[in-house]
């Protein structure tokens, strides 16, 4: 968990997409206008906002840090990638105008991409307070609020106050992630956390790819940590809800004065329980101060013997009561830290001599690998080194771990080492055995290319296979790389030693093309594979269609057929009456027709708050415009997505949206700008849409015409496309074909196109074609039509026009025409085609109704042109 404090610029990712924003330019962190320096205040800020998210995810197997780990380390790339996360902007909003304290997409700490969430408050509580809830976001966390509100605010009745992290808890002391533990809470049911359940810390470990920290301290008697020191100094973590840590004191007699204390000093989350046991297990004294999170004993005379303290989490109060107070023990967890005194005979036993060492060479770095000890007192290891055998030795630090690299070393060199171990008390057992190695020299040649490479889909995930290398005996691993454009723009998903890779991080109906590279021990890669591609089919989705409406409506249903950036507006109206007792009102109702099984509906909204109490709009679905009707979610300022399970629905679901607050007296008018209404079939959709292909005009084309229609391969799951054309982004439309209208001769031009869905967009590469030249006629061809016009006595003259067009489709004209009439007349006349390429002419004799023909006979004064000379006649009377 990424703390981004000086600033970031946001490209290639949802955010991007979904707001229509190729590069979000985020500035940094400033209270005094100076974002280029940070002042005492800034810096104080920072550490505190460090720390208190550190005790919030103190629990986890995560680092929350603000030194940046690179944009690798926090995408998760593949099933084999071991660095992943998310990053959180501390920045103004350049870019949502949201009106929130931050705001993240749902479940995106897994994101491929580097997927921020973003933080807009500046205040100390509101940035440490919003970091939390947003990375909540990220790990499938929802509000958690009440009946009436979207957050809860928190209790402080009789105590302390308290709130959930994933409420609003900027006024509260303490707060904890939750389980709806509090009264009148709106995420206790399976539907919560998006139908993961209510209970925060099994959705964090269980959907995120990470679980909990080891726990540090034995949870039963006789394993537990010895507090050997006269002078207490030890640390700890309550890292679960039910964990309990346990010492023993082995006293000589006298007074004990122990104090457990959270060790954050800004915002803990832990409040301590302390027990203190005899050595049959009884407690015999017992600290939970309910006004103060810590826990102390003082002055306690213990006998000679054994004892245990015991350090456990708790709550206070009645949170589920309707006054409620206090908070369960459910997320009182954290870390703490035990000072104080004890009568105890300082502990000089030191460790046991680790046993086991090796040291393995390498190209400019040894290896170090010894057994790990036993004792529960123990503290590090110390790593020591040489260049004479026996020593004298020096020491190069130390170590939890049973693992050590050595890369301050020389090619040639031999170097000798000895591991000890300390334990809390200080104590240091003598030398391991010595162990000894000589590092290599650099490498600089790659191993061979793999080769054998295979992509199979494998249900929701496309399993990768190659041959294994055995040509190089310096071999290390391969690294799997992927892209979504065949031939360049590769990612690494990650390593492996073996020879597959399974990648369940695609999205269905897209084409993903892969590559594999070894790489030796010394870091040389060799070039890439062939390359591979492979596709997992998806879920349709279906779209929606306006039935009624009621209020101010600014667009059609058709506005949410695709997130394009067409929107359909509603704006609040006022509710009518006497000017006294108006309030802002808005009811509006969509139509969506259920095909195939469809219940997941999926809704891409923003809110624009105008400023009064009622910012949000609650989305209500019935199968009647008469109701009864279930509320599904609300859209709060800040918020772009909400999903829910509909169940089964058969025929037509109606889809109707109100504002969440009618009180007298509320008339700013809020807004709602739609993207987008679906109704998913089979699970809510995961996948922006398939990809898909030109058809014409093909890649490269030449002598395309100059008035071409650009038509492109259907993408599943998509339900409108934007044709980027010549670098300028056109109408969206639904159909796969769009006129670009007359075009230059021997013009280039390129064009893209992009489909989009309730999650996102697919976009294929820019194609590029270039028109004809400018065409040259080389024949012309004739019509004609003939008739009458009066003469006098009754009697009609014959009339014939005849239109010249050169085989472009354009008239011709100042060309010499002949026409012949036949019986009656005997005329043969000529005359010339005007600008349009028309002629006209009429008889000198006239007759009784006559019945006339004419037929073009010739056709000169062409030019470069020629006649085709096919047959033009006409009969008519």
């Amino acid at each position: 968990i990424y703390l981004d404090f000086d600033g970031h610029t946001t490209t290639g990712t949802s955010w991007n997409s979904g707001y229509g924003v190729t590069e979000i330019v985020s500035p940094a962190y400033d209270l005094d206008g100076d974002p280029t320096t940070w002042n005492s205040t800034e810096l104080s800020r920072i550490r505190n906002t460090w720390e208190a998210v550190t005790e919030d995810f103190a629990a986890f197997e995560v680092n929350v840090t603000t030194e940046d780990p690179g944009a690798e380390a926090l995408r998760k790339s593949g099933s084999g990638d071991t660095h992943w996360g998310t990053r959180v902007v501390i920045t103004d909003d350049t870019f949502a105008n949201c009106g929130c304290g931050g705001h993240a997409y749902i479940g995106s700490f897994n994101d491929s991409v580097d997927e921020p969430v973003f933080v807009y408050n500046s205040s100390l509580n509101g940035v440490a307070e919003a970091a939390s809830h947003e990375v909540g976001h990220a790990l499938y966390l929802s509000h958690d609020g009440t009946s009436t509100s979207a957050y809860y605010w928190g209790h402080s009745n009789s105590g302390p106050g308290w709130a959930p992290i994933m409420g609003a808890g900027y006024s509260h002391s303490t707060t904890h992630w939750s389980a709806g533990e509090y009264f009148d809470s709106n995420n206790a049911g399976a539907g919560a956390n998006y139908n993961r359940g209510p209970d925060d810390l099994a959705v964090i470990t269980t959907y995120n790819g990470f679980g909990y920290r080891d726990d540090d301290h034995a949870d039963t008697l006789p394993d537990a940590t010895l507090l050997g020191d006269p002078t207490v100094l030890v640390s700890g973590t309550i890292g679960r809800t039910g964990d309990v840590d346990v010492f023993r004191i082995d006293s000589t007699g006298g007074v004990a004065t122990m104090s457990i204390t959270p060790s954050a000093t800004y915002r803990p989350n832990l409040d301590v329980k302390a027990e203190l046991l005899d050595a049959g297990g009884s407690v015999v004294a017992s600290s939970n101060d309910t006004s103060s999170l810590a826990a102390q004993f003082t002055n306690l005379e213990l006998a000679a013997g054994t004892y245990f303290l015991r350090v456990d989490g708790t709550g206070w109060g009645s949170p589920l009561s309707s006054t409620p107070s206090g908070y369960t023990d459910y997320g009182s967890l954290g870390q703490y830290r035990i000072t104080g005194s004890l009568p105890v005979v300082a502990d000089t036993d030191p460790p046991a001599t680790p046993v086991g060492l090796t040291a393995t060479a390498g190209e400019l770095f040894v290896d170090l690998t010894w057994t790990a000890n036993t004792e529960g007192d123990l503290a590090d290891y110390a790593v020591h080194r040489s260049e004479t055998p026996g020593g004298p030795y020096a020491t190069l630090g130390s170590t939890t771990g049973t693992t050590w690299r050595d890369t301050a070393v020389s090619a040639g060199t031999t170097y000798h080492y000895v591991v000890t171990a300390r334990d809390v008390s200080g104590n240091e057992s003598g030398n391991s055995d010595e162990a000894s190695a000589t590092p290599l020299e650099s490498d600089t040649t790659p191993p061979a290319v793999p080769t054998g490479v295979a992509a199979t889909p494998a249900g929701q995930a496309i399993d990768l296979s190659w041959d294994a290398n055995t040509t190089d005996d310096d071999f290390n691993l391969f690294t799997v790389y992927r892209s979504a454009v065949s031939g360049s723009g590769y990612t690494a998903l990650g390593t492996t030693w073996t020879t597959g890779w399974t990648d369940d991080t695609i999205g269905t109906n897209t084409t993903y093309y892969y590559v594999v590279t070894a790489v030796d021990v010394s870091g040389n890669e060799s070039a890439a594979s062939s390359e591979v591609q492979a596709m997992v089919a998806g879920v349709d989705v279906t779209s929606a269609d306006v039935t009624t409406a009621a209020g101010t409506v600014s667009g059609n249903h058709t506005a949410t057929w695709g997130i394009d950036d067409v929107r359909q507006e509603l704006t609040e109206t006022h509710s009518g009456g006497k000017p006294s007792r108006r309030h802002d009102t808005l009811d509006h109702t969509w139509a969506i027709q259920v095909t195939g099984g469809n219940h997941i509906l999926t809704v891409v909204a923003t809110v624009q708050d105008a400023g009064d109490a009622d910012a949000g709009f609650t989305f209500a679905w019935a199968s009647s415009t008469s109701g009864p009707w279930s509320p599904v979610f609300t859209f709060e300022p800040g918020d772009d997505l909400h999903m829910a399970d509909l169940g089964s629905p058969t025929g037509t679901v109606y889809l109707r949206i109100t504002d969440t607050d009618s009180t007298q007296g509320q008339r700013s008018y809020d807004a709602i700008a739609i993207d987008a209404i679906w109704l998913g079939g089979g699970a809510p959709p995961t996948d922006p849409p398939a990809p898909f292909s030109n058809v014409a005009p093909a890649s490269n084309a030449t002598d395309v015409g100059l008035s071409p229609t650009l038509e492109w391969t259907s993408s599943e799951g998509a339900t409108s496309y934007i044709v980027t054309f010549d670098g300028v982004d056109q109408t969206s439309v639904v159909s796969t074909s769009w006129d670009p209208g007359p075009l230059d001769p021997t013009s280039v031009h390129t064009w893209s196109v992009t489909a989009s869905n309730a999650l996102g967009t697919t976009s294929t590469p820019t194609w590029s074609f270039t028109t004809m030249d400018e065409p040259t006629a080389t024949s012309v061809s004739a019509s004609l039509t003939s008739g009458t016009a009066n003469a006098a006595k009754g009697q009609k003259y014959g009339t014939a026009t005849v239109t010249l067009t050169d085989d472009l489709g354009n008239p011709v004209g100042g060309a010499t025409v002949t026409v012949r009439f036949g019986a009656p007349f005997s005329d043969e006349l000529s005359g010339m085609t005007s600008g349009s390429g028309s002629a006209s002419f009429q008889t000198t004799t006239s007759a009784k109704k006559p019945q006339v023909t004419a037929c073009v006979v010739s056709v000169s004064g062409l030019g470069t042109l020629e006649w085709d000379g096919s047959e033009a006649c006409g009969a008519g009377t």
